[in-house]
């Protein structure tokens, strides 16, 4: 069995944030698209990519979210 979990650390700049001091719903799916790229990198497709003009698409993206994220 091999170990499929991935950790990217983001930084929550103050432009992000609405009104009400949250995290913009648009900038959570940047961090998400930030770390899929970078999974994307880690796992060699991004080469592929490069080398054969082949890789995934995101077809589909959904976010619930639980609770919000604030600055700092």
């Amino acid at each position: 069995m091999t170990d499929s979990s991935f950790k990217i650390e983001l930084r929550i700049d103050w432009s992000e944030l609405d009104a009400f001091g949250h995290v913009n719903n648009l900038e959570v799916m940047k961090y998400a698209q930030a770390a899929r790229l970078n999974y994307l990198e880690k796992v060699g497709l991004m080469k592929l990519h490069e080398d054969e003009y082949k890789g995934p698409m995101l077809a589909f993206i959904h976010c619930q979210f639980r609770k919000p994220l604030f600055y700092p």
